[in-house]
Parts: structure tokens; C-alpha cells; sequence
């Protein structure tokens, strides 16, 4: 606990009319004696050790004390005048009696606090012993809050149990929006004059509270309020207030306006000054009108209510367009005190179509006085952005997309055997706790239905971590209509975007950047052998993809008949094979299968191994993207790369909520998949017990192959002249040409 020791004794040492209670207490604390235990070395009590010992004994002392709050202080003596040597805080404590009798001190009590610490104190007599307890139970803290909501009730109570209901709450109940563009029946704004001043002379800081009740409402409903202008009697307020048909208001609407002194901003503490009740009708009929401001029968000041109302109409059949306006009369200043008249027309700034992308919205009015002839009409516009569920939950689906077409690969190989077992069920494993995990947020934000902002107070929510931070629009419209000018700003606000779920201490997104940008790229001659192979993968891939959709417009001006535009996708397509061609090396591709062949077990198709039950698992999954290929390993069969029916772009590109079922499938692939790398884990460290060189005897495994069922891939070879030579690839890596041909197969 942090405490500032001069202030507490300056506090202590003040004068008797600013404390609760003053006595003679006798205070049980520790004593220190002639020897005091050391640190290094603990001293053990032995049987003859008594209470009253030299060492860490406690004695009950008579000191004068002091109460005051929750706080109470003791002096080193009975004198008042002494110097304070503690202080006591009485929060979380009970105070409790074991016996009625006089002991060798005092009539005791005890201070039992929540943490198990005990205070003993000590009374000459039951009477003060009693005196004390009293005031110290009325002390804390607790007890001062719970008098607070008892004299609230109490004031409710008098009130009539009327309470403010917010017209924002009233919104939310009904299921309602502001609209933004619809014209308000008419726009006001205050100014009071004559407040009466306080006891001490001191002018008060008002404000204004704006209730509306209908004929047919039970109670009255706060519209709102203005700002607070200190220290004035005569104040003029910026805020104005549009009473709206779409809030139920109309012209037998009442309307109370009430005058508050705001004593302290922070705890909102006011107190009421006046109050007056008027029609809506009298404030639509006439332009500016004062009315005094009475609390219990007696006048506290006046308040000048001045309104803007939309321009009607005037034209008629007779003379549609020959009418001519009369120009605005500019208003002229009074006096030195008083503003200027205000202008007479009502502004309403076109949004146009801004509720498409954003929803409710939060609207403010100003009116600001200007020396440029005219006052300024400004429009305070907040609302909340549609895309912040909406954009993270596309990004899910491309990081999703992209953890498929990782597995697709790793699964794709086939079991490996050795080490690289091990890597190939870490890697699946994570890929999967990846996807997973995508899936599962992606599922939480198509939960947030009808729901456009997250809060600063949910950034820890992990349900919801890929969404932005206090996303919304901030607009601000400037208009004057004497000088015909207006403005318009527009400010897009978001939190920062940090993991704040994930508690880690790295120094934001930008630090990590930075750090990977200045990490030195270290690596051997295979590290970018590996890095030109993945290169090469990725752009072959999206080869595949252009000569497939170019492929399919031929395919389709055939089946329609239509010979026109052929020719060029043709060339187009021969030209894309050349580039395909040129990227895959012959000689990185016979490295490839090499290693894969040497390295992967082949398995019997009726052995039900545990990778094949993975693999299964995985095509079950339903992993298929219209982005990627078709799932495929080398133990399934050949994929249908011209389905009969395929789904249109459109159906493809719709986000579809993610099922729940997928993520109990992957929770089951994830756990044998963590099963299957301990057992080959297991199998590795028992084999390597034992140390003795490894070899791979090649002929013989030919041999074997040979004997058994000639299990081969269907693959597409290039010959370096740029031919496609559709064949196969024995397992004992020669490759055998059908002859046929040109069978261009991916």
C-alpha cells in the first residue's frame, strides 16, 4: 500500500471540530526488545517463552486516537499533542465482542479484517467501548455508499419513482434508427438570462436537460442535453436540439426544459434551478420566445427559446413560379452583452446514400457565432462502419483457402518414412490447429449478426480478435448561410491493431517487421535450392490455373459451335505452356520424385494404415476451394478435372458459414494425427537404441517391386523440346511413353 507519511501526519494533527470521535484507546501492538531475531538464523520458542517476552511480544498501551472517515489515527501517548505513530484503515473489516467483563486493560473489542489479520483494542468503560464501536461501523466505506443509494431511494420515492428514461434507450427498445436524411420538424436552441446566484454570491455553471412526453406516453423521456457554461448568469449555449416525427413527436408534444447548476463535472452532481413546460405547437408557431424558469412557485431566471422551422411551400395554382423570396434581413447586435440574432433558416446537410455502408448513427447540431455576418450551422455526425464483421471474416476465408492448400501438399506426398515422418505429422498438426482456429473465428463473427462495432471494452474478448477496434465514421458538416459556403469532413477512426488476446509482450506489429526486415538472410546452397523450387511451384500454379479457365472458353465456344475467338486463346494457351515449360526444370523435377521415392512408404491397398486413415479423414473434410485444385493424394484416385455441373463464381464467392461439424472433424484429425507422430516417435527412439549404420539397398527394393503389383503414377512429362508426352512413372523411376498424343494433363 502507497500512502504519503507527511500528509497522513498533517492530517492527523488538524483540529478536533474535523473529526467524528476522540478518546482514549489502549492499543495491543508489537514491542520490540533488547534482542532482535536475526534473519539468517530463526529462533525456535522453546516452552518457557511467554506472552510478555522480549522478543516479538505484543503490549496493550494506552494512546490517544483520532477518527476521521474510514481512518484512524493513534498517538504515541495519551497527550493529544504528541506526535502520531499510526493509522488504521477501516475498509473490509467486522468488529466482534468475545466477552462482556472487564479485563486487565479495558472493556476489549476486536477488528477482524477480511485478509485474517485481528486488532485488538481496549475501552475504560462499556459505555465508551460501545461509543467507539458505533462510530467505527459507521466509518467505512460500504457503509457510506449504502446510506447514499438509501437517501436516493428515498428521493425517488418523493419523486414519484420517476426516472429518466434516455431517448437513445428508448431507440434501442423499439428497434429504431436515426435517419439521416429525414427533415426535422424544427431546430432550437437556448440562452438564459437573470440566473440567480448562490448563497456566497457565486454565479452557477447551467446546463440545460431537454424532456419530451407524448399524450399518450406514461413518462417523460430525456432528449437530451447542453453543454455546461461556467460562471455565467446570462449563458448562451452552442448545443441546439431537432425534435424529430420519427422519435413519435408531433405538434401535442409536451416539452420541459430544466436549468441545472453543475457543482462538479466528474460525479455530474446538479442541482435544479428552475424548470418550464410548453407545447411543441408554440415553439413551431413563433421564432423565438422566453419563458421564466420557477422551482417551488418562485422565478429563477428566464430562458429564450429560439427555433428554426423548414421552409413551406408557399406557391400556388394561380402563381407557381412568379412569387419572388424576400431576401433574409441580416440581424444587428442589440447591445455589447447580447449576441447577435440568429439566422432564420434550417440546414439540413445531404448524406445521400450513406446508410449503405454505415449504421447507427449518433447526430449532434451546433450553432456558433461568427463576426462574418451569420452564424455557423454545424452537424455532428457518428456511425458505425458495416464492414467491421464483415472485411476479417474475408480475410478468414483467404487465410483458410491457403491452410488447405498447405495440407493438400503435405498429405499429397504420401507417408514418408524416417524423420521426416516426424516433420510431416508436426506440420500437419499445425496446419490443422491453424485451421481450426480460423474456422472457429470465422464462426464467431457470423455470430455478430446485425452487430457493426466492437468496443475498446471487448479488445480482450478472443472471440472476437480479428475484428477492429472502435471502427466507425466521424462526419462534421459547416455551413453558413449568409456567405453561401459549407464544408464537409470526414474522419474514419480504429484502434490500433494489436493482438491484445494473445497477452504478449512484443512490441507491436511494426517491431516484428522491422526485426525481420534487419535479420541478416543466412543460408546454405540447399536453403535456396528450396526457396527457387517453392517459387517455381507457386508460379506453375497459377500457370495451371490461366491455361485451365482458357481451356474451359474453348471448351465452350465448342460446345456452342461458335469457331470466332478460338484462334487467339489458342495461341494464348500455347504461349502460357512454353512459360510453363521454360519454369519446370527437368532436372529439379527427376531430383523431386527421386527423394519422394525414396523416402515414402508404399502401402498395400487393402492395409488400412494410419496414414491412409488420416488422408481419408482429410478428403472427407471437404477441403475443395474454387481457388485451388481438386484434393488428390497418390493413394486416392484421379481427380475429374471436367465436372458435369460446377457451381457458378458467384455461389463460390458468397460466404457461407462455416458448419459446426467441420471443427468436431478436425478436432478428430488432430488427435490421430498427435497419435500417430508419438507412436512414429516412439518407433524412431526405439530403433535408434541400438546404433548401427543405415542403408538403402535399392536393387533388392527394385527387385521386390518388381515381383509384386506394378503400382504406377499417372503423371505429365515434358521432354526438353517442349512436347506433352503423356506416360507413367515406374516405381523404379524409368518412365515408359504411350505414343499417344498431345494429352495435355495437370
Amino acid at each position: 500500500m502507497r500512502f504519503n507519511a507527511k500528509e497522513l501526519v498533517t492530517l492527523a494533527q488538524q483540529a478536533s471540530n474535523k473529526f467524528d470521535k476522540e478518546g482514549i484507546l489502549f492499543v495491543t501492538e508489537k514491542q520490540d526488545g533488547f534482542f532482535k531475531q536475526r534473519e539468517d538464523k530463526p529462533i525456535h520458542k522453546s516452552s518457557r517463552s511467554k506472552s510478555m517476552s522480549c522478543i516479538a511480544g505484543k503490549v496493550s498501551t494506552e494512546k490517544f486516537c483520532r477518527l476521521r472517515g474510514n481512518l484512524l489515527f493513534y498517538f504515541k501517548s495519551i497527550d493529544q499533542f504528541s506526535e502520531p505513530q499510526g493509522v488504521i484503515v477501516l475498509e473490509k473489516f467486522t468488529v466482534t465482542t468475545y466477552t462482556t467483563h472487564k479485563e486487565h486493560d479495558g472493556f476489549v473489542f476486536y477488528l477482524e479484517f477480511n485478509d485474517g489479520l485481528k486488532q485488538r483494542l481496549a475501552c475504560h468503560t462499556e459505555m465508551e467501548r460501545s461509543d467507539w464501536i458505533q462510530a467505527i461501523k459507521l466509518a467505512s466505506y460500504e457503509v457510506i455508499r449504502a446510506q447514499m443509494h438509501t437517501l436516493r431511494e428515498q428521493i425517488e420515492k418523493k419523486r414519484g419513482n420517476r426516472q429518466d428514461v434516455d431517448v437513445e434507450l428508448v431507440r434501442v427498445q423499439q428497434n429504431k434508427e436515426i435517419d439521416i436524411n429525414e427533415i426535422p420538424l424544427c431546430e432550437v436552441s437556448f440562452q438564459c438570462d437573470n440566473l440567480l446566484c448562490d448563497a456566497h454570491g457565486r454565479p452557477p455553471n447551467p446546463s440545460i436537460v431537454v424532456h419530451v412526453r407524448n399524450s399518450n406516453a406514461a413518462g417523460w423521456i430525456k432528449y437530451g442535453r447542453t453543454e455546461i457554461v461556467e460562471n455565467s448568469s446570462n449563458p448562451h449555449f452552442n448545443c441546439t436540439f431537432q425534435f424529430r416525427n420519427g422519435d413519435g413527436l408531433n405538434s401535442a408534444t409536451k416539452i420541459r426544459f430544466t436549468a441545472f447548476d453543475v457543482r462538479e463535472k466528474l460525479s455530474k452532481t446538479a442541482v435544479p434551478m428552475g424548470s418550464a413546460e410548453i407545447p411543441l405547437a408554440l415553439i413551431q408557431e413563433t421564432t423565438r420566445i422566453r419563458i421564466p424558469l420557477q422551482h417551488l412557485g418562485v422565478t429563477k431566471g428566464f430562458l429564450s427559446v429560439t427555433s428554426w422551422a423548414p421552409e413551406e411551400d408557399k406557391k400556388t395554382l394561380r402563381s407557381p413560379a412568379k412569387k419572388l423570396e424576400t431576401p433574409q434581413k441580416l440581424g444587428h447586435r442589440r447591445s455589447q452583452s447580447l449576441p447577435p440574432k440568429l439566422g432564420v433558416k434550417l440546414f439540413v446537410p445531404p448524406h445521400l446514400k450513406l446508410n449503405l455502408l454505415f449504421a447507427n448513427p449518433v447526430m449532434r447540431t451546433y450553432r456558433l457565432q461568427s463576426g462574418l455576418g451569420g452564424d455557423i450551422s454545424v452537424h455532428e455526425l457518428m456511425a458505425e462502419s458495416k464492414f467491421t464483421f464483415l472485411v476479417p471474416q474475408q480475410l478468414l476465408n483467404i487465410w483458410i483457402a491457403r491452410e488447405k492448400e498447405l495440407l493438400q501438399e503435405i498429405s499429397g506426398m504420401g507417408e514418408l518414412g524416417g524423420i521426416w515422418r516426424n516433420k510431416q505429422m508436426q506440420l500437419l498438426d499445425k496446419h490443422l490447429k491453424l485451421l481450426k482456429d480460423y474456422s472457429q473465428a470465422k464462426q464467431n463473427l457470423q455470430q455478430c449478426n446485425g452487430k457493426f462495432f466492437k468496443a475498446s471494452t471487448k479488445k480482450a474478448d478472443e472471440s472476437l480478435e480479428f475484428a477492429p477496434i472502435n471502427l466507425h465514421l466521424q462526419r462534421m458538416w459547416a455551413h453558413n448561410n449568409t456567405l453561401k459556403r459549407s464544408g464537409c469532413l470526414d474522419v474514419i477512426t480504429v484502434g490500433a491493431f494489436t493482438r491484445h488476446a494473445g497477452k504478449t509482450k512484443t512490441g507491436g506489429l511494426i517491431k516484428l517487421l522491422h526485426q525481420l526486415k534487419d535479420t541478416p538472410t543466412r543460408g546454405d546452397a540447399n536453403t535456396h535450392k528450396v526457396q527457387a523450387a517453392n517459387d517455381a511451384v507457386q508460379s506453375i500454379k497459377t500457370l495451371r490455373k490461366e491455361i485451365v479457365e482458357i481451356m474451359s472458353q474453348l471448351l465452350l465456344l465448342a460446345k456452342t459451335k461458335n469457331p470466332k475467338g478460338m484462334l487467339p486463346l489458342c495461341n494464348e494457351m500455347i504461349a502460357k505452356t512454353r512459360s510453363l515449360l521454360t519454369i519446370w526444370e527437368p532436372g529439379l523435377v527427376q531430383e523431386t520424385f527421386e527423394f519422394i521415392e525414396m523416402h515414402r512408404i508404399i502401402e498395400e491397398p487393402d492395409n488400412n494404415s494410419p496414414f491412409k486413415k488420416i488422408t481419408q479423414q482429410l478428403g472427407d473434410l471437404d477441403l475443395k476451394s474454387p481457388y485451388l485444385e481438386d484434393f488428390a493424394t497418390p493413394m486416392g484416385p484421379v481427380p475429374d478435372l471436367w465436372p458435369k455441373s460446377k457451381e457458378s463464381a458467384s455461389s463460390a464467392n458468397a460466404i457461407t458459414p462455416s458448419p459446426s461439424s467441420d471443427l468436431t472433424k478436425i478436432e478428430s484429425i488432430q488427435d490421430n494425427v498427435k497419435n500417430f507422430g508419438q507412436k512414429s516417435s516412439d518407433e524412431i527412439m526405439s530403433c535408434s537404441l541400438p546404433p548401427s549404420s543405415i542403408h538403402f539397398d535399392t536393387e533388392n527394393a527394385n527387385s521386390i517391386d518388381k515381383k509384386s503389383e506394378t503400382n504406377s503414377i499417372q503423371e505429365t512429362h515434358f521432354d526438353v523440346s517442349g512436347d506433352v508426352i503423356e506416360g507413367s512413372i515406374c516405381e523404379n523411376g524409368t518412365a515408359e511413353n504411350t505414343g499417344k498424343s498431345i494429352n495435355f494433363y495437370l
